[in-house]
């Protein structure tokens, strides 16, 4: 299923959860950017990435990450046990129209905390693993594709009209990467792709909005 109508069928009641899985080295991460970039009109209320650092010896934590997401979103009193931080994201997160990009999971345990339990946001998860112990969640699982088959992959996610619109930028730029299946697509351990204004070592930018991130 394209994300861009999984993010039109979220609702009230219906938070989306879409998880990018599949070996290290394939663009996992880079990937979920570019279909951050494309949703960002579906979602006024805001657009926030967290690098959750999975493949560390020591990944962040839930409650960590749940206070940088709430401080992120206005919270100015966080509470301090995981559970309480747990449900005051879903509280804030009720009545807005939200884009969560969770980069790099480890597991399960790590990533449900995290996730609204209503209203009408996307939750976007790159991992190397697929996630399996959670529920009722969309799966695209990245393999190493020829040219091809990436970009009908990539249509098939974010749309034609924005793979058009990426094709011809790269093809009027000096410094485009012809060989390259994804536009401006990075290995999962280089820094993401990062807007003209952000240092080689920032998390990508959704546009106009905060960006949550670990130190």
């Amino acid at each position: 299923m394209r994300l861009a109508a999984l993010a039109e069928q979220s609702g009230p009641d219906r938070p989306q959860v879409a998880v990018v899985c599949g070996q290290p080295g394939l663009g996992k991460t880079a990937f979920a950017v570019h279909a951050a970039h494309a949703l960002v009109p579906l979602f006024p209320d805001g657009r926030f990435y967290l690098d959750l650092r999975g493949m560390d010896q020591q990944p962040t934590p839930p409650r960590d990450a749940l206070a940088r997401l709430l401080r992120a979103l206005g919270a100015t009193d966080v509470p301090a046990g995981t559970d309480e931080r747990s449900g005051l994201l879903r509280s804030l997160l009720r009545d807005r129209r939200v884009l969560l990009l969770l980069d790099n999971a480890a597991d399960e345990n790590q990533v449900r905390p995290l996730l609204p339990g209503e209203g009408a946001s996307l939750t976007l998860v790159t991992s190397r693993h697929a996630l399996a112990g959670l529920e009722a969640v969309h799966r695209t699982e990245l393999a190493l594709l020829r040219r091809e088959e990436a970009i009908e992959l990539l249509t098939r996610i974010v749309g034609p009209h924005r793979v058009t619109q990426e094709a011809q930028a790269r093809a009027t730029s000096p410094n485009s990467a012809a060989t390259s299946p994804w536009p401006s697509a990075s290995p999962d351990n280089a820094s993401p792709p990062a807007p003209p204004s952000a240092s080689a070592n920032s998390p990508p930018s959704l546009p106009n909005r905060a960006v949550a991130s670990t130190p």
